[in-house]
Formats: C-alpha cells, sequence, structure tokens
C-alpha cells in the first residue's frame, strides 16, 4: 500500500520524508530492531491493522506477493506494542490488502462498505474533480466531470475491489470511456504542458491555440483521451492521446505517458 496512518488518525502518502517527520522514528513506530529486521510500523488507515514500512531506506526487499521492490506498507499478522493489535476480521475485508488491476471486474461482498464509499465520493466530488484535472492535464469543465462520475456511480464501480478510498480519481479515468478531446482547455503546467507541445508538434489535424484543442483544417477528425494498462506491480497506467479520420480505420498517436498512482487523500 502507499499511505500510512498515525495514531491521531491522520492519513499519509507513504514517502521516507513525510514518515519521518510524522513519527520522528521513534517508538511506538520505530520498534526494537532486535526484535524486527524490518522495524519502522505505522497503521493501515482502512483496517487499523499494524503495518510493516519497506524499503525506507533501502529498494533492497522484494515484496513476496506483489514483487515490488520500492518503498511501501504490507499489513503484518502480528500485534505492534502500543501502535495497533492485529484483527484478522478486520484485514480480511480491507480493501487496501491485495490490490488489483482496474481491469479485474470481482464485486466487494460488504455493503456497509460500498455504501461508505458511496458517500464519502458523493462528499468529495469536488477534490476528486480537481485531481483528475491534475492527472490528466485537460481542465475539464464541472459539468462534464459530474457526468462522468454519475455515470461512475450508475456503474457501481466503487463497489469492485480494484477500488479504494485512495484511487477514486484513477478509477474513474480508467472506467470510463475515452475522452473526447476536441475543444478542450489545457493546462500550461505539468502533463498539460507536455500534451500541447505534443499535439503542436505530432499532429496532423489539431493544434493548441490559446490553450485550447482546435482543429487545423474542417475535416471530420476525432481527437480522444485514453486510459488503459493498469500496471499494479509499479502502481501506473497508462494515458495516451490519439487522432484519427472518420474515414480510415487505424489511429495515430500523439501522445504516451505512463501515470504513477499517487494516493488521493481528502479530509
Amino acid at each position: 500500500m502507499n499511505v500510512f496512518s498515525t495514531l491521531d488518525g491522520n492519513t499519509y502518502k507513504i514517502d521516507r520524508e513525510i514518515y519521518i517527520s510524522k513519527t520522528r522514528k521513534q517508538f511506538p513506530y520505530y520498534q526494537d530492531p532486535k526484535k524486527y529486521k524490518k522495524p519502522y510500523f505505522a497503521i493501515c488507515p482502512a483496517c487499523k491493522n499494524p503495518i510493516q514500512i519497506i524499503n525506507l531506506f533501502f529498494d533492497e526487499y522484494v515484496e513476496e506477493h506483489t514483487g515490488r521492490k520500492n518503498l511501501h506498507g504490507r499489513h503484518v499478522p502480528i500485534d505492534v506494542k502500543e501502535l495497533a493489535s492485529y484483527s484478522q476480521a478486520a484485514y480480511d475485508n480491507c480493501p487496501l490488502k491485495n490490490p488489483v488491476a482496474f481491469s479485474v471486474h470481482e464485486l466487494r461482498e460488504n455493503e456497509t462498505m460500498n455504501q461508505e464509499m458511496l458517500e464519502y465520493i458523493q462528499t468529495h466530488s469536488k477534490e476528486i474533480f480537481d485531481d483528475i484535472r491534475k492527472i490528466t492535464g485537460v481542465l475539464l469543465k464541472s459539468t462534464f466531470l459530474k457526468g462522468m462520475l454519475d455515470n461512475y456511480l450508475a456503474a457501481r464501480e466503487y463497489c469492485y475491489t480494484h477500488t479504494n478510498m485512495y484511487n477514486i480519481p484513477y478509477s474513474i479515468l480508467y472506467t470510463r470511456p475515452a475522452i473526447d478531446f476536441f475543444g478542450r482547455k489545457v493546462s500550461v503546467e505539468g502533463v498539460g504542458k507536455s500534451i500541447c507541445e505534443a499535439i503542436n508538434e505530432k499532429s496532423k489535424f489539431f493544434c493548441v491555440y490559446n490553450g485550447q484543442i482546435q482543429k487545423r483544417e474542417g475535416m471530420y477528425v476525432y481527437i480522444r483521451l485514453i486510459i488503459s494498462n493498469h500496471d499494479v506491480k509499479k502502481n501506473q497506467m497508462m494515458m495516451k492521446i490519439e487522432e484519427q479520420r472518420e474515414d480510415e480505420n487505424t489511429s495515430n498517436i500523439i501522445f504516451k505517458n505512463k501515470i504513477d498512482i499517487e494516493p488521493c487523500i481528502y479530509e
């Protein structure tokens, strides 16, 4: 997992400097190194069980089940002194225990948790919209995003095991249809800047003028944003932009970029 909680109930991204700052590497987060080879611990935000922080300082340990070698957290079936007690029942229902790809359609058989997810998404829709804009680099209008969210909720995508409270914007982007890009406004910062440069340099039919995607000529052509290829081990997805003439079967890929799935934490 890529998030952790502290005893005060706050949740954070698993990051070396954040972990050190919030725990000060002190007991009970730092346990006896004679007892634990990897003595850094925290709390799972979802099930409140103890988690061990893996590769806090060195990328040397390969996670047995996921194959991940980078900094991350994993559940440990033990009581950690003055930090958290282990509950098998809580672990069995934890949405963070075994991450699966967004392409896996396995329903979460826990209606209480599904209802909590629904209410959480409805409460934090504005923050979710802001994160979708940040992830894609596209300044999508709130009316469009609301329609996108309504379809997502109607399909009950949040009820699948691939979705948890910390990856909702990515879940929405992956499970919804490709986004028609024509006429959209693009950010001039971050990935948006790269998208603008790619369209102006590589597109046969479109350009970005005053921050907006426009046609070069009045022909029947399409330009789409597609999110695909969720890689659980690398915690990434692929974002690509392609254009296509209406009378052609093949498309031209203008832009391709791997997206790191960052935890989206809403208070």
